[in-house]
């Protein structure tokens, strides 16, 4: 499916993630449903880690998927995946 997070509540557009890691970037409008409890309308988020940033305006968030998707250290996915477990 080219677009696999699109029947998600909220959705509003997604990227390939071309990190080794994967996935895909996704932009959810949590005034469209998006359930996230951030201080922002708009989250950018990494599918399947669910580590996610959000923010204030739709073009802040279009520019951060972008990068993201061509580099998923900028939402901290490298630092998260590198987290020792709280055994």
């Amino acid at each position: 499916m080219r677009k696999p997070h699109s029947v998600n509540i909220g959705y509003v557009t997604e990227r390939k993630a071309k990190d080794p890691i994967g996935g895909h970037v996704v932009i959810y409008d949590r005034n469209a449903g998006f359930d996230c409890d951030a201080d922002y309308r708009w989250i950018v988020m990494h599918e399947p880690t669910s580590v996610h940033i959000a923010v204030s305006s739709r073009a802040h968030a279009y520019d951060l998927m972008k990068a993201a998707a061509g580099n998923l250290n900028e939402l901290g996915v490298g630092a998260c995946m590198e987290a020792p477990d709280a055994d």
